[in-house]
Formats: C-alpha cells, sequence, structure tokens
C-alpha cells in the first residue's frame, strides 16, 4: 500500500497537495516511505539485523480492545508493503478505509487511513482527505492521535499512517451506564481532558466540527484522544474567519493546502456534523459563521449527555423521513433536563451556557469550558478533603468515647469488685486520659505546621493566587477543630490561637484588597461622572467595613487607625483610591471640592501609611499632580533600585503616574512596558497602562494593554469599551464596532457605552444609526448629555440638516459646562454649522 512510486492522477492536484505540505521527494519521485524498508537497507550496508518486538498491552490488560473490524468492500486492495504489514480492516468512514498494521522498520502497531476508492477521482475529497492528515500532524497534543508518514498508494490513493487506539469510546462508556450517575466523576475527568484537548486546537486556529462520544477514544491506561478530524475547519482562510481578540494567543498557525487559496473555504449551505451535537449555525450550513463556539456547543451536549445519559435533543414520535434529524432541545427544556439529573449547579449553568441558541451567549472558546470544569472539579476535590478531613475527627471523636466508656466500664467492675481497687483504677485512666491527649497534641501539632508552610506559599505566590488562600483556609478549620480538644493553656494552643489570628489577619487584608479591586475594576474601566460616582460610594463603604468611617471620624483618628491596623497596605490603598476618585470628580464638574480640604485629606493618607518606598513614591507622584517641581533624575534612580517583582503593583502603577503627568511619554511608556513584564497576569496594572497610553492619545499601546486585561478577564464591559474607543483612533472601526456591542452585551444599561458606539457608527458613515445610538445612550444616563448632544449634532451636520445640528451642539456646549474632562471642539462645529448653507434643515 504504502511503498509504491506516485501515480499520475486525471488532475495533478493531489501531487501539488503534499508537495506544497512536505516539499518535492528529494529522490524526483519516491514516497516518503521509500520503495524498500528502512530497516532491510541498514541491513544490506552494516550488517545489522534486529527485530525487537515489545509485549502487547493487551496481555495483562484486558480491556485494552482494538475497535472491531468491519467488512471490506469488493473494490478495495488490501493495502501491502515492505514498509508496513496489515493485518486487516478495522473500520470504515464517510471517507476513508482504516487498517491495522505494524511499522516493520519499528516493530509498533499503527493505524493506516485509506482514502476509498470511489472518491480517490474527486479533486475535493482528496483535497480534504490530505487536510485531515496535515492538521492532525500539526496539532501535537497527548489528546491528538499523531500522524506518522503521508504517502500514496500504487493504485494513486493517499494514505496516511497513525498511532493505533486501543480502549473504548466515551459513547460505549456512557451507554453502559445503569444510571446516569454512575461513574460521573470519573467521565468528568475524562470530559475536562477532552476541552483541554479542543482548547489546544482552538488556540491553533482549528475547529474540530464533529465532537460527539464516539469520537472520543479512552484508552486502558487513562488516555483520553480526541480522533476523526476529516470535518476539521481551519479558521482564517476564508471570508468572514477572522482570529479574535479575546482567543488564546496562536503560537503557530495551522497550515494546509489550501491555506494561501482565498475562497476555498466548504461551500456554503454544507451541512458537516452529527445530529445532536452541532450547534445551530452548523446544522443551518451556516459554514460562514462557524467557529470555536460551534465545538462548543458539541462540548456542552456531551457534558448534557453525561449529566442526564441522553443527548439535548427530543427524539421525534413517528419514525421520521429519511435523513431528517431529531430536534433540539429549547432553552426550558435543557434546563429542566439536567435539574432532574441532580447535578452540581455550576455544571447545570456550565452546559446551558454551552448550548445557548446564538453563538454570542455560548463560551467563546473550548479553554474557557475546560478553566470552568477545571475549577468544578478543583472544588469537588476541596470538598472531597474536607469530608475526610471531618471523617478523621469524627473517628479520633468515636475511638475518645470508646476508651470513656471503656474506661467507665472498667471502673464499675472494679468498684463492685473491690474498693481497694480505686487506687488502682484511677491510675489506669490516668494513663488513658494521657495517651489520648498525647495523640490529640500531635494531631494539633501536625496540623499547625502544615497550616504554617501553607500560610507561608500562599504570602509568596502571586497575588492572583487564589488557590494557595483556598488551602490556608481550609487547614484552619482543621485546626480550629484540633484546638478544642487540648488544654487552652499549653505552648501548642498558644501557638495554634497566634497562628489563627494571623490567618485571619492575612484573609481579612486580602479580602479588602479584592472589594476595593472589584470596585474599582467596574467604575474606573468606564472613566465616566456616573461610574465615578458609584466607585466612591461603593469605596467608601468598603473603609466602612473595616471601621473606617470617612464621614465622621477625625482626619488624625483615621490615620492612627489604618497605621496600626493589620491591613495597612490595602486600607491606605483604598483611601488613597478614594482620594483619587473624588479628585477626578471635581476634574468632571461632578462635585466641590476646596484645595486645602483635598490637601488635608493627602496630610491623612501620608499618616496613615508610613512605609518608607510609599511615602517616597507618594511624595513624587503628588508634587507632580499639585504641579510643584519634580526632579526626574530622582524618579528614575528610584525606578532603578527598585525590584519590580518585589513591589506592589499598585505602588509601581502610582511611580509611572509621575512620567504621565509630567508628560514624560517615550519614559512612561518604557516603564510601563517594564512593570507590566513583572507583574503580567495583574489586571490592575494592565488598565493602568493601557488607560495612560489612551490619555496621552498613544492609541497602538493602549490596545495592547487593553487585550492584555481581557485575557485576564474578558468579562469586564468597561475594557471592552475603552478598546472600542481605542481601535476607533487606531482606524480599525469594525473592531472598534465588535469591541463596543461585546461591551453592551455585558452591560446593556450603560448609557456612554451607547455613545462611544455612536461615534464610531458615525465614523463608519452611517449617520443615521449613530442618532439611535445616541439617544439611547442619553436615555440611559443623564451623566453622558454632553457627549451623546455632541455626537447627535455632528451626524445631523453630515446628514446637512444644519439646524436641527446646531440645536444639538448647542445643548453639548450648555451640558459641558463645568466638565473638565469634556474636551471635543463644540464651539468650533457651532460656527461650522452657523457658516452652512440655510437650506440645510
Amino acid at each position: 500500500m504504502v511503498n509504491g512510486h506516485r501515480e499520475n492522477l486525471d488532475d495533478s492536484m493531489l501531487d501539488r497537495a503534499l508537495e506544497a505540505a512536505f516539499g518535492a521527494a528529494a529522490d524526483g519521485g519516491a514516497t516518503a516511505a521509500g520503495g524498500v524498508s528502512v530497516l532491510a537497507r541498514i541491513e544490506q550496508r552494516h550488517g545489522v539485523k534486529t527485530r525487537i518486538v515489545l509485549r502487547d498491552a493487551d496481555d495483562e490488560t484486558a480491556e485494552a480492545v482494538v475497535l472491531p473490524p468491519s467488512l471490506a468492500s469488493a473494490d478495495d486492495t488490501d493495502p501491502a508493503s515492505d514498509r508496513y504489514q496489515v493485518f486487516g480492516e478495522m473500520a470504515r468512514g464517510g471517507m476513508g478505509v482504516i487498517y491495522r498494521g505494524r511499522d516493520a522498520d519499528l516493530g509498533r502497531e499503527v493505524a493506516i487511513k485509506v482514502l476509498q476508492p470511489a472518491l480517490a477521482k474527486q479533486p475535493a475529497m482528496v483535497q480534504r482527505f490530505v487536510e485531515e492528515a496535515q492538521i492532525a500532524g500539526q496539532l501535537q497534543h497527548p489528546g491528538i492521535l499523531p500522524v506518522y508518514e503521508l504517502g500514496l498508494q500504487e493504485d494513486a490513493r493517499p494514505f496516511f499512517s497513525m498511532k493505533l487506539i486501543k480502549g473504548r469510546t466515551l459513547a460505549d462508556r456512557l451507554e453502559q451506564r445503569r444510571d446516569p450517575a454512575d461513574d460521573r466523576a470519573a467521565l468528568l475527568k475524562i470530559f475536562e481532558q477532552v476541552c483541554q484537548t479542543i482548547a489546544y486546537a482552538h488556540a491553533r486556529g482549528v475547529v474540530h466540527r464533529d465532537l460527539k462520544p464516539s469520537n472520543i477514544m479512552v484508552g486502558a491506561f487513562g488516555e483520553v484522544q480526541v480522533v476523526d478530524w476529516g470535518l476539521a475547519k481551519v479558521l482564517g482562510q476564508g471570508r468572514g474567519e477572522i482570529a479574535h481578540d479575546d482567543a488564546p494567543p496562536q503560537p503557530t498557525r495551522i497550515e494546509t493546502v489550501r491555506t494561501e487559496r482565498p475562497g476555498a473555504a466548504s461551500m456554503a449551505g454544507a451541512v458537516m456534523g452529527t445530529p445532536g451535537y452541532m450547534s445551530p449555525e452548523q446544522a443551518r450550513g451556516e459554514v460562514g459563521e462557524i467557529d470555536e463556539r460551534a465545538d462548543v456547543y458539541a462540548l456542552g451536549a456531551m457534558l448534557y449527555e453525561i449529566l442526564t445519559g441522553s443527548p439535548p435533543v427530543r427524539r421525534p414520535r413517528a419514525t421520521p423521513p429519511s435523513g431528517a434529524a431529531a430536534e433540539p432541545l429549547d432553552a426550558e427544556a435543557i434546563r429542566g433536563g439536567l435539574e432532574r439529573a441532580d447535578a452540581d449547579a455550576d455544571l447545570i449553568d456550565l452546559a446551558c451556557s454551552c448550548l445557548a441558541a446564538r453563538r454570542r451567549d455560548r463560551p467563546r472558546n473550548a479553554k474557557q469550558v475546560a478553566d470552568l470544569v477545571n475549577q468544578h472539579l478543583a472544588s469537588l476535590e476541596a470538598r472531597a478533603r474536607q469530608a475526610d478531613v471531618r471523617a478523621a475527627e469524627e473517628r479520633t471523636r468515636a475511638e475518645a468515647e470508646r476508651h470513656r466508656r471503656k474506661l467507665t466500664l472498667a471502673l464499675a467492675v472494679i468498684i463492685v469488685a473491690a474498693l481497694v481497687m480505686i487506687s488502682l483504677g484511677a491510675g489506669w485512666a490516668y494513663v488513658s486520659n494521657q495517651r489520648q491527649q498525647e495523640q490529640m497534641m500531635a494531631g494539633l501539632a501536625s496540623a499547625v505546621s502544615k497550616s504554617s508552610q501553607l500560610l507561608g506559599s500562599a504570602m509568596a505566590a502571586r497575588l492572583d493566587n487564589d488557590d494557595a488562600w483556598d488551602a490556608v483556609e481550609l487547614a484552619a478549620v482543621q485546626v480550629r477543630d484540633l484546638l478544642e480538644q487540648v488544654p487552652a493553656e499549653s505552648e501548642l494552643a498558644v501557638r495554634a490561637r497566634a497562628l489563627l489570628e494571623e490567618i485571619d489577619a492575612r484573609t481579612r487584608q486580602r479580602r479588602l484588597g479584592a472589594t476595593v479591586e472589584n470596585v474599582v475594576i467596574y467604575a474606573a474601566t468606564h472613566y465616566d461622572a456616573e461610574s465615578w460616582r458609584r466607585m466612591e460610594r461603593d469605596l467608601r463603604a468598603a473603609l466602612l467595613e473595616f471601621g473606617i468611617d470617612l464621614d465622621t471620624m477625625a482626619k488624625d483618628e483615621i490615620a492612627r487607625r489604618i497605621r496600626e491596623d493589620e491591613a495597612t497596605f490595602e486600607l491606605a490603598d483604598g483611601l488613597e483610591l478614594w482620594l483619587g476618585t473624588m479628585g477626578s470628580l471635581v476634574e468632571m464638574g461632578a462635585i466641590q471640592m476646596e484645595f486645602a480640604d483635598f490637601r488635608a485629606w493627602l496630610d491623612t493618607l501620608l499618616a496613615a501609611d508610613p512605609d518608607p518606598l510609599r511615602q517616597r513614591v507618594r511624595h513624587l507622584v503628588y508634587a507632580a499632580i499639585l504641579q510643584e517641581p519634580v526632579d526626574r533624575e530622582e524618579v528614575k534612580r528610584l525606578f532603578e533600585s527598585l525590584d519590580f517583582e518585589r513591589v506592589h503593583p499598585r505602588t509601581l502603577s502610582w511611580l509611572a503616574t509621575v512620567y504621565y503627568v509630567v508628560g514624560d511619554t517615550p519614559a512612561m511608556v518604557e516603564v510601563l512596558r517594564r512593570i507590566t513584564d513583572a507583574h503580567p497576569a495583574d489586571f490592575m496594572l494592565m488598565f493602568d497602562a493601557g488607560f495612560s497610553c489612551a490619555q496621552l492619545q498613544q492609541w497602538a499601546p493602549a490596545v495592547r494593554y487593553y487585550l492584555r486585561c481581557l485575557a485576564i478577564r474578558p468579562d469586564v464591559g468597561g475594557i471592552w469599551r475603552q478598546l472600542g474607543v481605542a481601535y476607533r483612533h487606531t482606524g480599525e472601526l469594525a473592531a472598534s464596532l465588535d469591541a463596543l456591542n461585546r461591551s453592551i452585551e455585558l452591560e446593556p444599561e450603560h448609557g456612554p457605552t451607547h455613545i462611544d458606539l455612536a461615534e464610531t457608527r458615525l465614523a463608519l458613515g452611517d449617520a443615521e444609526t449613530a442618532i439611535a445610538d445616541a439617544r439611547r445612550g442619553l436615555e440611559l444616563s443623564a451623566a453622558s448629555d454632553a457627549p451623546g448632544w455632541f455626537v447627535i449634532g455632528k451626524a445631523r451636520f453630515a446628514q446637512e440638516r444644519y439646524g436641527e445640528a446646531l440645536e444639538a451642539l448647542e445643548r453639548a456646549a450648555a451640558a459641558a459646562v463645568g466638565d473638565k474632562r469634556f474636551n471635543e471642539p463644540v464651539e468650533e462645529w457651532i460656527e461650522r454649522c452657523r457658516a452652512a448653507p440655510r437650506g440645510g434643515g
């Protein structure tokens, strides 16, 4: 089969395909396999003869079953060659026949897939067969079968050899369950590995398009592999297939023979896939709409089947006509079926989101699904560990109870026998209690040691490492329970209580930091008066929860409480962000604040946090903000002296603000690059970097930082809004439109985003839709009056309706009074309207 020379086809397309993929053969015509076995040539040349064949794992593992063979068609030629020994047909699909064989040179068993004879004369099918080999060959992942070789038979049919799969399909395992709850934990782990495999494929720009349980192989030793990539689609090759900003980075693009041939994608309207697992757009044949979310739908269908025992399709009451597919369930039926399966709420929500009828309502790609499944499995493990701890505690208590009953019985017998034995009984009780006490003390000592180690690891870990802190809290539960069983005055009990107090303090600090960051993430990313008013209220409430009342407490008392608290950094950070919010609201004209009051709050902040580095940074930052002289060389020396990875990202961000305020743009861009490289997972640092670049109209780096924000938190509508604005300024209007629409999907009631969308519509020349978007923004948010009316004025001007344009622009000018942030040239546009011909409306 695999050894012959290439034959000429009626169409030379296959030759071109193979050469495009792998280059011309060195010998001018032989296939990759060659005419003679490589091992035979080595034996001829060197006289070395070796035939090592390892024992088959089936000898000891009865579960490793090869896929059952099927009868071959009469028109098939049995593949044979010097290189491969062929043992018979294993399976047959729509395009190819799969044989079981052995590589004679290496002694390994292989699967050999050959194009069916009837399709060999069809260039399109030859192309798709070659592409399957190319795609699978480039997807190098443990969950994808490695392709060993691509070649031609003597009858000119292409073939490729690959790893031989031994095991059972996921479909087999699902069918063999007596109840959907059986083996669920193991099936979810298999499902997670499938998600990770498809996430890798998505990162390489490949959509499988035919995911289903029968295309998932589970080996005898736990290996999970996704098979049959014959319907795979490579994104970025056809119309409408673009790389997405929120997709994972693609280190290397998958290439096939049609990569450089625009328009060679599958024909529009072609339905490819399997009913029950196909997304709605795939079932409708909308090829241009198919992206990673088609696979996400199929993953949701598999998860549904794992949880409920059947795929999410409504079986027809009567036998359907040939070729008809069962109807997919609607959203209500899907959720009802999952809830009847008694599944965890997070799995129900995940399956429902994956099976959403609209693409935009599903997770963006398989990585997001894999992350959610991984989080669920991790929570199950944490709960199991906690249950083990409780069980151990129950065993300890039961053992203590048995000791007590045994002691009582012994004492009763002794008392009945003779009073003279009381002293002996008392001695036995002392020994027994002493032994029990020693066991409790040993258990507590071990728990304290473990908790202390976990706390140290959590404090040394990155700021966003939630798993490390979850482990600390779980260990602290065990320490608290054991502490009740030992003498309160013992040295070990004193140490345990001190450790628990430290864990509580550190957890409290972390909770405050997370609260402050979540408050800032929503409001600061939007950067409008309405959002910043909300941030001011929320920051004030967060500080009040920790005993800092900004309304009633004296400023020196506030400073003292923050300075003496374990969470000094977090409380001072919250106060500093509140003060910055107040300054921004003053600049927007939203509130009034006297300069003396601002200065008094600044002095309070400086008195609250005595840390020398942060004191030095704050003096530089506020000197720049208050337009006092700043020694740039001192700033530079301070930066060069810092170990960026050990300094809190917020401190670095404040220091970078100095360059922003003094207008040293090149230095600011370089500093931001260095500090974000040191803390690549810190969302707020990335946002500060993007925001600073945007304020100085460095739009290209702003786009890059906003995209890095979305890689960390794709659910933040404010970042999508900022990205849309930045894209508009770089001239990427289609990308701007997509980002702003995404922001509105996440936060549909945020008025200023609708006005930003109107700006992009207007830049695209769609004045009427821009006006509608701007009016929607005005309805939702009075704080957006000036920008909203300004967009309407420009849109009416573009329509040459100058009277209406003038009215809107004058309303914008009136609304902008006192808002220092609104710097649009509204007066210039008013003059243009007044100078325009009067016949324009």
